[in-house]
């Protein structure tokens, strides 16, 4: 995966005869393949009969307004160790509008020695590895950084 986008810019469809608002959990783009918009919900909610029409339509209007494919993930198919983690982890830091003071310094020793460790920016910056793993993950996100710097 190259980036990924939470509450991307969403759309419009049609179902019963109403117009209705749709916005895609998140925006999912690679290197090599097509952008994908990704829903998840709960694998309890699948089995309602309304819930698939309503997707189906909204699979059917991403595709011809976007060109970009929606597919479903349910919670079943994400909670896996350590995978559902790392999504909170991301997720927790995807709201943010602004860099801290930590991440603009990161930033800063990663344009001046272009490679440096965790490990190094913990001992440069004085703070705890928490705190720098949760700033270089929200970097990432946001493709302020990239794991080849």
């Amino acid at each position: 995966m190259k980036t990924f986008e939470a509450q991307p810019l969403g759309f419009e469809y049609e179902f019963d005869g109403r117009v209705c608002r749709y916005t895609p959990d998140f925006l999912i783009s690679h290197h090599d393949k097509p952008q994908k918009f990704i829903e998840i919900k709960p694998y309890s909610k699948i089995a309602n009969p309304e819930f698939r029409a309503r997707f189906a339509q909204k699979q059917l209007t991403a595709k011809a307004q976007t060109g970009i494919e929606l597919i479903l993930v349910t919670d079943k198919q994400i909670r896996v160790y350590p995978t559902l983690d790392n999504l909170k982890l991301l997720h927790r830091y995807s709201g943010f509008q602004s860099l801290t003071y930590l991440q603009l310094s990161i930033i800063q020793l990663l344009n001046q020695w272009r490679k440096i460790t965790i490990q190094d920016l913990v001992m440069t910056l004085k703070a705890s590895i928490g705190e720098v793993l949760a700033s270089v993950c929200r970097l990432l996100s946001l493709g302020s950084v990239n794991r080849h710097q």
